[in-house]
């Protein structure tokens, strides 16, 4: 899949789409096209190069939003991207290792005296140190700032803005507090202890024998969704 770096209306249902995709760039001449999907095993639509970028290593196209897929291209949304791969991870419908999405845009308004809901947001992202909320740790990566363009940051905003309205589900505020309390029934010792504790011991010995219970590849589809977004193989350095 290839990162939308900018996303441009022309016309009613004409879209222009900048991607990033170097190996493309650095190949491309006038008058050729790229064999566009919308996603694995969809519909293979040809396209026309509408100009390329090789320092930048991004590729242009525009369409017409007429056919299924040309369609659901026009539905992808830059910020919505951008979001799902860098900020998902943490900022969930509930809150997580930060602040949860929904809400998030009514929040931003109330943080820092004096700035509005999109300076706040926008500077949290390029410097996340700079406002730490109340029973969070500094822990977001830095760097931001230089890893994306002013276009992407301005998309990533207007995103959150749109999307992080509302409070949370106060069911999940209510499921918190009643986890928090103890009942009497769970500081009584049961009958039920013994089995597991005995399952508990089996486990440890498994792990002692090298042997890892669960399966690594529900553990992978955990780790993408909520870990991924801070988590990875390498992350580019701030120039």
């Amino acid at each position: 899949m290839y990162r939308i770096v900018s996303k441009e209306r022309l016309a009613h249902k004409h879209t222009l789409f900048t991607v990033d995709a170097p190996e493309i760039a650095a190949k491309a001449q006038a008058g050729q096209f790229l064999i566009v999907i919308s996603k694995e095993g969809g519909e293979r639509v040809p396209l026309s190069i509408c100009g390329y970028d090789r320092e930048k290593g991004t590729v242009s196209f525009a369409f017409h939003e007429v056919g299924k897929t040309t369609k659901e291209l026009g539905t992808f949304d830059q910020g919505e991207e951008l979001f799902a791969a860098t900020c998902a991870g943490c900022h969930g419908a509930t809150a997580g290792a930060g602040p949860a999405l929904v809400g998030m845009a009514d929040r931003a308004a109330t943080r820092v005296e004096g700035q509005s809901a999109e300076e706040y947001l926008h500077e949290s992202i390029v410097n996340p140190g700079a406002f730490v909320v109340e029973g969070y740790s500094n822990i977001m990566p830095g760097g931001y700032g230089d890893q994306y363009s002013d276009t992407e940051l301005d998309a990533l905003v207007a995103y959150i803005m749109a999307e992080g309205a509302g409070e949370e589900a106060a069911e999940a505020e209510a499921t918190e507090e009643a986890a928090e309390e103890p009942t009497e029934e769970a500081a009584e010792p049961t009958e039920e202890a013994e089995p597991e504790a005995t399952e508990t011991a089996e486990a440890e010995e498994t792990a002692a024998a090298g042997e890892v219970a669960g399966d690594p590849e529900a553990g992978a589809t955990v780790f993408n969704q909520a870990c991924s977004g801070c988590h990875k193989a390498f992350r580019a350095a701030a120039n």
